[in-house]
């Protein structure tokens, strides 16, 4: 289904511009299972799939459970309901079902939907980790490191980040461009390896060459910043092009900029202006104010609004006449 020009992105942590001196830590979302998944971005609640899942979950089956839940969760064919997907959540939980253990780990971990509770956090990803289950694996490492809902332990947090990157760095081998992404931001950030930015870089550009849009994002701010990677704003232009093409609302701004000031690219007012425009579509209100100090001639306007229509129309948008 076309979106409506006039809806807003749920991309939250994309909503504010990166500087470009700032770190790729800038543009880090949690890494978390109830990541915003596209797989079932069009189911209707009317849809025999739906219906089936929550016959199933009405009759306690903990797999339908966990997907209903879900589907509260992003509020995908349903209206979003961070308490009726916690009840799901639970119960499939309750009946050892891993998946929904580490919802509730990462939902008590940030306070998405209840009172943040590290100790519950904890609870619920150790019992997923003790499953096997590799996310929650690694989120027990990062809460022993931290000290969150635990006491400290270094020694325990690295028995469980060593057992999530054994698998991590399997998977990523075999050539997931998620897990590939994954294993980039835990060199990137230090947790989970030893920091190291010329492997993050190697693992993102990875990621990156299968068309994984954040990863993407990442080479464009790592080119700029020179870290882990030779300093070439023409190859940081590249990327960021590349990520806004697929909608990353924080590589859309920074194309804005980058037309705007010549980094790594012909100064272009009419593209800066298409490209803070169609940020704005996104979403983004700062983008708007930063498109209209831009200095434009009328045919210059003509121009860049054209090229805006027509990216947005290609990529699904609904524009009013």
């Amino acid at each position: 289904m076309k979106r409506i020009l006039t809806v807003l992105l749920f991309i939250a942590f994309f909503g504010l511009v990166i500087n470009i001196n700032k770190g790729c830590d800038a543009l880090k979302e949690p890494e978390f299972v109830l990541s915003n998944s596209t797989a079932d971005a069009g189911i209707k609640e009317t849809d025999q799939e739906f219906v089936r899942i929550r016959q199933a979950a009405e009759q306690g089956d903990a797999t339908a459970e966990c997907k209903l839940g879900e589907f509260y969760y992003r509020g995908q064919g349903v209206s979003q309901d961070y308490g009726i997907a916690i009840e799901l959540f639970v119960k499939s939980a309750d009946q050892g079902n891993a998946e929904a253990q580490s919802h509730l780990g990462f939902m008590y971990m940030t306070g998405r939907g209840t009172p943040q509770d590290h100790a519950q956090a904890f609870n619920w990803y150790m019992k997923a980790a003790e499953q096997g289950h590799v996310k929650s694996q690694y989120y027990v490492g990062y809460l022993y490191a931290k000290g969150w809902g635990v006491p400290w332990n270094s020694e325990e947090s690295q028995i469980w980040y060593a057992k999530a990157m054994d698998w991590y760095l399997k998977e990523a081998e075999k050539g997931s461009a998620e897990v590939q992404h994954r294993v980039a931001w835990i060199y990137y950030d230090g947790e989970g390896a030893p920091k190291d930015q010329k492997e993050a870089a190697r693992w993102f550009t990875k990621a990156a060459e299968q068309g994984h849009a954040r990863s993407q994002l990442c080479l464009g701010f790592m080119y700029a910043a020179a870290q882990g990677l030779p300093k070439d704003l023409e190859q940081s232009a590249e990327w960021y092009a590349r990520a806004a093409e697929q909608g990353e609302l924080s590589a859309q701004l920074q194309m804005g900029l980058i037309y705007k000031n010549g980094r790594g690219v012909l100064k272009n007012n009419i593209q800066a202006y298409k490209w803070y425009s169609i940020a704005n579509a996104y979403g983004d209100d700062h983008a708007k104010k930063w498109r209209d100090e831009i200095g434009m001639t009328h045919a210059q306007l003509v121009e860049a609004r054209k090229l805006t229509r027509e990216w947005l129309e290609k990529h699904g948008f609904q524009l009013k006449k």
